[in-house]
């Protein structure tokens, strides 16, 4: 018995569709992440809240290859360019669930610096062209020294301090959430900007995929 084939703007349909749901996907799944780390109690929680962050940011960025149609470099670029932005859109989204756990319940302390050590953090990344880049970061891992129920250390992206100084720090009393300098936690209503950011990856994948069809592209994936 033959199968009788599925009409193309059904393909084209499902194609939109899913070109314009990924960036709030990956928003869902990284929004759901912060929150069970921010409210969720046991390990259970911990390990849920570690898979979907990861599931958000692999389908933010591997989401990329699912508009790889064309041989230009330039397309190419795009793609990844508008991968980068849903991640940065979310992950701005995402981060101030924790934000407003740490600023709700987060106790305030002042510590004493015992050290404070360096570490660079290498990442390579390999792109499908066969290229890689390769990206350096470095965190400030500090030794503290604070009143009884307060954290023992806390890692920065910038140093804090210097050995023997004094620091105002905010922590987390059930220890989900890390530790912040006290100046790091704003009251300022959250900005708009990631909100548009991830609309406009939207509607410039939405338009991708139309003029893929448009110009009467053929499948590669």
């Amino acid at each position: 018995m033959r199968t009788r084939d599925l009409p193309p703007w059904l393909f084209v349909t499902a194609d939109l569709l899913a070109a314009a749901a990924i960036p709030f996907l990956v928003l869902a799944a990284l929004c759901a992440g912060s929150w069970l780390q921010a409210y969720g109690h046991g390990w259970a929680t911990s390990a849920l809240s570690l898979v979907l962050g990861l599931a958000g940011i692999a389908g933010g960025f591997f989401s990329m290859m699912l508009y790889l149609r064309f041989e230009s470099c330039v397309e190419f670029f795009f793609a990844g360019a508008v991968s980068c932005a849903i991640l940065l859109g979310a992950d701005a989204i995402a981060g101030r669930i924790g934000d407003d756990a740490l600023r709700d319940r987060g106790v305030a302390a002042t510590c004493e610096l015992l050290g404070v050590e360096s570490r660079t953090i290498t990442t390579t990344t390999h792109h499908s062209d066969g290229t890689t880049s390769t990206s350096t970061r470095t965190v400030y891992d500090h030794t503290l020294d604070c009143p009884e129920g307060g954290p023992g250390a806390m890692a920065l992206n910038h140093r804090a301090g210097f050995e023997g100084e004094r620091v105002d720090i905010v922590y987390d009393p059930r220890a989900r959430l890390d530790p912040v300098p006290a100046g790091y936690l704003s009251d300022d209503a959250p900005t708009v900007w990631p909100w548009w950011l991830l609309a406009a990856t939207a509607a410039l994948r939405v338009g991708h995929v139309a003029l893929f069809h448009l110009t009467g592209g053929s499948r590669r994936w």
